[in-house]
């Protein structure tokens, strides 16, 4: 029989996908643009915004900057 996960607070790094995607989207921004700043393509940025995991702190805190993202937030969010 199928299983259906209805607790999704197993994921380490939700509340930080949902800030990061949330500023994103609320900017309107343009995905190359945020992708030349921080020093990848656009779908580097893509990527990273749905598996936070796999970025590295550098580029977390460059994305942050260029997000305009207050650095207690994202303390808050990540999971050490």
């Amino acid at each position: 029989m199928p299983r259906t996960i209805f607790d999704r607070e197993k994921d380490k790094y939700r509340k930080l996908r949902i800030l990061l995607n949330g500023t994103f989207e609320s900017d309107e921004r343009d995905v190359e643009d945020v992708g030349t700043r921080i020093g990848v393509c656009g779908r580097q940025v893509r990527n990273y915004l749905k598996n936070p995991e796999k970025m590295t702190l550098d580029k977390l805190l460059r994305l942050g900057c260029v997000l305009d993202v207050p650095i207690e937030d994202l303390r808050e969010c990540i999971r050490y």
